[in-house]
């Protein structure tokens, strides 16, 4: 069986890839979404309560629908109505899918709250806004403690998560 949810997420990458709309190397395209799955992977394990699934599924869609690299207020709102399109294809559950469709609908104007999915999903957003902004995430604007701290600890946030991650799959290697 996860053999078969490789595959189908596999295959989602590959869709949205080739069927996006702005160019490969833009800002807010695959690279992006890769660097917010590993974001979000760590964070998931710093975060109890929170949907590592959720959150991955979040790091491929949430910019997905993006016509602009500059502003594009509704391409969340347009993720989220992709997701509850293809609500049949997508590997998660009816109760993961609706913290997906808020959490894509809402990234763009939400502030911190309490759901730690979404706050994670969020938050693996925000702390790749450095590497395109040339700015730290100010840790204000922030919904999970994990992230907070990565934040205030400044530096190369990009190569710290990756140690990170390569630290959590270590721990987690049979």
């Amino acid at each position: 069986m996860a053999h078969n949810t490789a595959v189908r997420w596999k295959d989602w990458w590959l869709k949205l890839e080739a069927e996006f709309a702005l160019p490969s190397w833009s800002c807010h395209g695959p690279e992006h979404w890769r660097s917010v799955e590993r974001n979000a992977i760590v964070l998931s394990s710093l975060t109890p309560g929170a949907d590592v699934e959720v959150a991955r599924a979040f790091a491929l869609f949430h910019d997905s629908q993006r016509l602009d690299d500059g502003w594009d207020d509704e391409h969340g709102p347009r993720a989220a109505r992709f997701v509850e399109t293809h609500r049949d294809e997508i590997p998660l559950n009816d109760a993961q899918v609706a913290v997906l469709v808020r959490a894509c609908e809402e990234h763009t104007r939400g502030a911190p709250l309490d759901d730690p999915t979404i706050g994670v999903c969020w938050d693996a957003d925000r702390l790749d806004f450095d590497r395109f902004r040339h700015n730290k995430p100010r840790p204000e604007y922030l919904s999970t403690e994990a992230a907070r701290r990565i934040a205030r600890e400044g530096g190369d946030i990009r190569a710290r998560i990756r140690r990170m991650l390569l630290e959590l799959n270590r721990s987690e290697a049979p």
